[in-house]
């Protein structure tokens, strides 16, 4: 059976095929003040790979099967959620992004709950846990503590649940309107009354029209504009004039 590196070099390049952030850091801190970091990091990264990995939306469409299949089984009520959401016009990124986000503050609470048990009533307060190492045999080697303070250290991301940039994850991305409701009506009127596009695209985003690609984010836009006068019912000035 492998043994754990006793010494920086060896035991750095280990936590570093792991996956660890920082692995020197890691190692160091282990070897120097005795901290259990291997059994500490490794608990965590599985614990991590519990949860929905970072823009991933393939688990809403599973859920939704699932509890179409079984609409009276235990979590049936989560696919039902995720499938009124996505009719409402939630995106599945932003929907991933909340599920993620308190995936990670419930495994933060969990090891909180490992360190501190909270409020017990008199009669159990001495009814304590903890998470420990053991040896192949079934032996303790010592308590994992602290894991609450390295829970976002080992966020797989290395944003520490930090919004990432403007992509398709967030708001800014291309699944995203480019614009507010308040914003449609001004720009429709603005865009029946441009005859040229291209002047009213760079006028509306800031951006010149060079490509298709961004050709593209104007008859989304346009579209997107269309949609909102059919459910506002106002028809904007080149519909009027077209009924005059």
């Amino acid at each position: 059976m492998a043994s754990t590196p006793t010494t920086l070099p060896a035991l750095t390049r280990l936590f570093a095929k792991l996956g660890a952030p920082d692995p020197e850091a890691w190692a160091e801190s282990q070897l120097t003040e005795g901290i259990p970091q291997l059994a500490r990091f490794l608990f965590l990264r599985q614990a991590w790979r519990q949860i929905l990995t970072d823009g991933d939306t393939s688990w809403i469409d599973l859920w939704i099967t699932a509890s179409r299949q079984g609409p009276d089984d235990p979590y049936a009520g989560v696919g039902a959620a995720l499938s009124r959401l996505r009719a409402a016009g939630a995106s599945d990124h932003d929907l991933t992004e909340l599920v993620r986000g308190l995936q990670a503050d419930l495994l933060f609470a969990l090891c909180c709950q490992l360190e501190d048990p909270g409020e017990l009533e008199p009669e159990v307060q001495h009814v304590l846990w903890a998470l420990v190492q053991i040896d192949e045999h079934g032996e303790i080697l010592g308590q994992l503590g602290g894991l609450h303070e390295s829970v976002l250290e080992t966020d797989p991301t290395g944003r520490e649940m930090r919004p990432g940039g403007p992509s398709e994850h967030t708001a800014e991305g291309p699944d995203a309107p480019l614009f507010t409701p308040d914003d449609y009506q001004p720009l429709a009127d603005a865009a029946y009354r441009e005859e040229d596009r291209r002047r009213w695209f760079r006028e509306a985003t800031g951006c010149d029209a060079h490509d298709d690609d961004q050709l593209e984010r104007l008859a989304d836009l346009t579209r997107r504009v269309g949609i909102y006068l059919q459910r506002t019912g106002e028809a904007g000035p080149a519909a009027e004039s077209s009924r005059s």
